[in-house]
């Protein structure tokens, strides 16, 4: 019997790390004592008020969390709530008429987990990028150890404890720029300090030392001669290969961690860094990097990709048309331009993208102080020139 086409949305929310020590205490002296100790300098702790930001912003997450990818939800606060979450539900509801009326019948929804069973966590593997993702990951492992003690949430407090599982998966790929392969602490070295951490994740390569996957190309283009510490291999490429790097970590989302064919989770969330609005950029397929913006210390990006699928989960084509795509494919101007229209013209426009509900370029009301020395960061201008000119002259 085939079962009735299903509307499926997935979420990428993506969060820049908070306010950093070294930039609080004086870089030049952080560095010089990082590489006296022989500690990566370029792998510093977050600050106190960075720590504070954190708090604040894995709060904020967590309530989205709690809601199915793209629903709209009282519980969804700042980042997720207000008009954002009105020009969802009018975009749902637009795709689903159109949907409906393109394919006979009645959309089935895919709501058969709840929004925080249905998300998994990325996070870079810098020092930093872990602590800023912990307040979240806290949430997650409090409610997995209820489940396991049959408690309730308020009533468990040993979230931590070695027998609940990490939540936090370290993915290479949301690497600083100017990585070095090799060079910083290992999750399982990490782990003492951060039980949070998920040791048993396997990354999206194989191996950061110079080996490849299978066929998979080798990400890191280590062609840059500067060294963090003197006596360290060099580093990855920058901006170049970083902003390749940056499209290779697009394309796995799509075919791998956000599939629903091979069971892939509905939300994923992204502890990374200011120079991933590389990532936006590819997600989005915009040539014109500047039209993302900026990234506020804890901002938030809210992507989402609405997908009409089959019973197998395998998006269903509508017939070719002439969509009328716009300028920047953020929700508002997809909505603009697919009011009115007819149904193939709605779903070429709406779905299987990726959409953009909010950008990062601040982190306010949720985080209410900020330090001038960690700051909303975007690529130089002529890099924002290579960026269109070399990366993304096929969007």
């Amino acid at each position: 019997i085939n079962k009735m086409p299903r509307l499926v949305v997935s979420e990428l929310i993506l969060v820049r790390h908070g306010d950093r020590f070294d930039y609080s205490v004086g870089d030049k002296e952080w560095r010089k004592q990082a590489s006296i100790l022989r500690h990566a300098p370029n792998d510093p702790p977050l600050s106190a008020l960075g720590r504070k930001q954190a708090r604040d912003t894995g709060e904020e997450i967590w309530r989205l969390c709690q809601c199915s990818p793209g629903s709209p939800s009282s519980r969804s606060g700042d980042i997720g709530g207000g008009e954002s979450s009105d020009l969802v539900s009018k975009l749902l509801t637009l795709v689903r008429t159109a949907a409906e009326d393109e394919f006979v019948g009645s959309l089935e929804e895919n709501n058969d987990e709840d929004g925080a069973s249905n998300t998994r966590v990325l996070v870079s593997p810098y020092m930093r990028v872990i602590q800023t993702a912990v307040p979240l990951a806290d949430h997650f492992m409090t409610v997995v150890a209820a489940k396991k003690s049959k408690k309730p949430v308020e009533e468990t407090i040993d979230a931590s404890s070695p027998c609940n599982p990490g939540v936090l998966c370290i993915e290479p790929l949301l690497s600083e720029v100017r990585h070095v392969p090799g060079l910083l602490t290992t999750a399982e070295e990490r782990w003492p300090y951060f039980p949070q951490i998920n040791v048993d994740y396997n990354s999206l390569i194989d191996r950061v030392n110079g080996n490849t996957k299978g066929s998979e190309p080798f990400v890191f283009d280590l062609s840059d001669t500067h060294q963090h510490i003197p006596g360290t291999p060099a580093c990855e490429s920058y901006p170049k290969g970083y902003m390749e790097r940056s499209g290779i970590l697009a394309q796995k989302i799509d075919e791998d961690l956000l599939n629903p064919c091979l069971g892939g989770k509905r939300r994923l969330v992204c502890f990374s860094h200011a120079a991933s609005v590389a990532l936006v950029g590819h997600l989005l397929k915009v040539k014109d990097l500047r039209l993302v913006g900026k990234f506020a210390p804890c901002g938030v990006f809210r992507l989402i990709k609405i997908s009409i699928t089959d019973d197998e989960g395998k998006p269903l084509q509508v017939k070719a048309c002439q969509a009328q795509t716009s300028t920047f494919p953020s929700i508002e101007a997809v909505l603009s331009n697919s009011s009115g229209k007819d149904s193939e013209t709605v779903l070429k426009n709406s779905t299987s993208r990726w959409l953009l509900i909010k950008k990062g370029e601040t982190n306010q009301p949720y985080v209410t102080e900020n330090s001038p020395a960690t700051y909303p960061w975007t690529f130089p201008e002529v890099h924002l020139n290579l960026w269109e000119k070399e990366i993304a002259s096929n969007y």
